[in-house]
């Protein structure tokens, strides 16, 4: 067993039924990622799952499928054993239709797949929100059945209606209870059969005769029936009736007599039951249980008739948070009833909408002809859903994103839904009011994705990342003035990942964070050393990239002054580069820290620049030292005329501002050579030197080459 705790003052208690700890630690990774505070303890057995939720209070339970002498099928009934309403989720490496079928009927709240946890935050808030509702229906469950222990008690000295049929003279005897419960005077009386079948429910009449016919002949021991039965002001009541018959020597039925008890409220709370099971009480849309069961029958149908198979739609309300928040629950609740009232609208009749739960909606397509249909009729949705809403006299617009799939395995359509959800997520990150057509490539980024991730966390732990260096010249000078630190991961498997293939996830998951960190101090320890080397020439100068995700978290320029002064190297010697599109998008938060920065002694360098967005208005408040002029206006500009101008009007701009310029990615002589006519001061690039690994640099260094 093992246990881990997140850092906010009030986690989430998680129960984890797994027996790999490296999933187990993958799982609470990905919620830490999400930004859902977890205190989780790991179970794998049957006894350990049954300590832990005897000894603890938990907020979930995270179950995989496959484990040791158990499934999470029962690890599910062990949990709903001991608490009924505790949020339970199965994440399972592979769950088929039938077994999330079976889960969800059993009482889980919901099913992920391992290698597709970006809807892992999202399941478990909708699950504990089921499961507050949940209390609150088990203690109306508890008043109701209060309330009907009252009444057997009140009814304990009042009989049932009581009936009694002689079937040779064709008469029937009704007691004065038996009238009042259909709203007759409650008098004896003795008549026609009619009298009591002329009041069942026309749909019932034939069920009825047929149990009576049944045990009067024999085929069936006793008589015992529920049917409805009009009564005196026009309602139908639903009756349960009891009865023996009595035969003769012949064996032919002579007389037959019984009872008849009201059960109307009974089958009301039964139905009422059922109905809060399989719908959503806010919006009457179905759970996500009877979604996959319908789905299940459209697939089946489908085969059957040999015609095209059905097509999902899930689809989540953009920003539907801070709008709540802003205008208060209720006011999001009747957003999401008019929501799905819209939806319903755009249902055809045989297809199903269904609430998944909280904003997560679904739209199961039935008897398209292809998957532009599919397309078609998403547009159409967001069509519907962009409308303004009314609510409580406000106009309130919000939009919706959308994932759409098409069925591609007649044997699973519960991986349906989970496709349609992959589009969901894929149309979410692309940005808002838009939507996705699930392509296999999602499946295989969010697998890839996963296993990178998981990775990437470990590759810290084992030191698998290393700083290469770039030397940075001067062109006036030709000789080096400083590195460039680029960071390489030296995976044991797939060997030297470039960086674009793992840094946006860093940048994604946050493990930029400590990422970044280390290059800061790895780079300025290669610094110290080399700055020994070369003592009493130029200093020379260490860049260092910084993230947009490191600038926006509280205190991190105190951070970084700090872990450059415990290197012991001058602050005049460290060059941190910032990405102009990230630098400008939101200048005011960063801008004191960058004066702060600067005052303490290292230079700000702008990277990339030419490909952002800033302007000469914001540009020159910045505390800028150097621009970088983005490699793809180096590249053949001798050859360009128009990237040559481009550089020389960056030049020029430089020049008007005292900044430094560094020309990235020269890689030909006539490059070089028009580089230093134009006057730019540096360079750096393949014509000089590629990214080399720390002692090949030092060696680079040693040789000092002029060029």
């Amino acid at each position: 067993m093992s246990t881990a705790t997140a850092d906010p003052a009030t986690p989430l208690r998680v129960l984890l039924v797994e027996d790999s700890p490296d999933d187990a630690a993958l799982i609470a990774r990905e919620l830490k990622r999400q930004n859902v505070p977890v205190q989780w303890e790991r179970v794998e057995d049957p006894a350990g799952l049954a300590q832990a939720l005897g000894s603890g209070v938990w907020d979930a339970v995270l179950s995989d499928f496959n484990l040791p002498g158990f499934n999470g099928l029962d690890a599910l009934r062990m949990v709903r054993g001991r608490h009924p309403g505790l949020p339970f989720i199965l994440v399972s490496g592979a769950v088929g239709e039938d077994t999330a079928v079976e889960a969800l009927k059993a009482g889980a709240n919901d099913f992920l797949l391992k290698d597709r946890l970006g809807r892992l935050g999202p399941a478990i808030e909708r699950a504990l929100e089921e499961g507050r509702l949940h209390q609150e229906h088990r203690r109306d469950l508890e008043a109701l059945k209060a309330s009907e222990a009252r009444y057997a008690l009140a009814a304990m000295g009042v009989n049932d209606g009581l009936w009694d049929w002689d079937l040779v003279t064709d008469r029937l005897y009704l007691s004065p209870r038996w009238r009042g419960l259909v709203g007759l005077p409650e008098t004896e009386s003795v008549g026609s059969p009619d009298e009591w079948f002329k009041r069942i429910h026309p749909e019932d009449k034939f069920w009825l005769l047929e149990k009576v016919s049944s045990h009067q002949s024999r085929d069936a021991n006793h008589f015992d029936h529920e049917c409805r039965m009009r009564h005196e002001d026009g309602t139908d009541r639903w009756m349960l009736f009891r009865g023996l018959a009595v035969w003769d020597a012949t064996g032919k039925a002579i007389r037959m007599a019984g009872s008849m008890t009201d059960i109307t409220q009974k089958r009301a709370a039964a139905e009422a039951l059922q109905r809060s099971a399989l719908y959503d009480p806010l919006t009457g849309l179905p759970k996500p249980v009877l979604f996959l069961d319908r789905l299940k029958g459209a697939v089946e149908r489908a085969q059957r008739a040999g015609s095209a198979p059905p097509a999902v739609i899930c689809l989540n309300l953009d920003r539907f948070r801070t709008l709540n928040e802003g205008l208060g629950s209720q006011t999001g609740n009747e957003l999401l009833v008019a929501l799905a009232k819209r939806l319903e609208h755009c249902a055809g009749p045989g297809d199903t909408a269904a609430r998944l739960a909280g904003d997560d909606f679904a739209l199961l397509l039935e008897g398209l002809v292809s998957p532009a249909e599919a397309v078609n009729a998403a547009e159409r949705v967001m069509g519907v859903l962009a409308a303004p809403y009314q609510v409580k006299e406000m106009e309130v617009h919000i939009t919706a994103s959308l994932g759409v799939a098409w069925l591609e395995a007649p044997d699973n359509p519960a991986l349906l839904l989970e496709n349609a959800r992959d589009a969901l997520f894929r149309a979410k990150t692309m940005g808002r009011d838009q939507f996705q057509v699930f392509t296999p490539d999602m499946h295989r980024d969010s697998h890839q994705r996963v296993r990178m991730e998981t990775d990437l966390h470990r590759a810290l732990d084992r030191s698998e990342f290393e700083l290469f260096y770039q030397p940075i010249f001067s062109l006036k000078k030709g000789r080096i003035n400083g590195f460039e630190a680029l960071v390489r991961w030296r995976h044991p498997d797939r060997g030297l990942v470039p960086p674009l293939d793992f840094i946006p996830l860093t940048e994604a998951t946050g493990l930029i964070l400590p990422l970044g960190q280390w290059i800061l101090e790895e780079g300025c320890r290669q610094l110290g050393k080399w700055s020994q080397i070369t003592a009493g020439k130029n200093p020379l100068t260490m860049s260092i990239n910084l993230s947009g995700r490191q600038m926006i978290q509280p205190g991190w320029a105190d951070r970084l002054m700090e872990t450059i002064s415990l290197q012991k190297v001058s602050p005049r010697q460290v060059s941190l580069e910032i990405t102009e599109s990230e630098a400008m998008r939101d200048p005011d938060s960063v801008l004191g820290d960058l004066k702060k920065i600067r005052a303490f002694g290292c230079r700000i360098s702008l990277d990339d620049f030419g490909t952002g967005y800033s302007s000469l208005s914001r540009l020159h408040r910045f505390p800028l030292d150097c621009l970088k002029v983005d490699r793809s206006f180096v590249s053949n500009m001798d050859q360009d005329a128009e990237r040559a101008e481009i550089v020389r009007t960056i030049l020029l701009l430089a020049g008007n501002l005292k900044l430094e310029v560094v020309a990235e990615g020269i890689e030909t002589k006539g490059e070089l050579d028009l580089l230093r006519k134009m006057g730019c001061s540096q360079g750096q690039g393949y014509l000089f030197s590629k990214p080399l690994p720390a002692a090949d640099a030092e060696a680079f260094l040693l040789r000092d080459p002029s060029w």
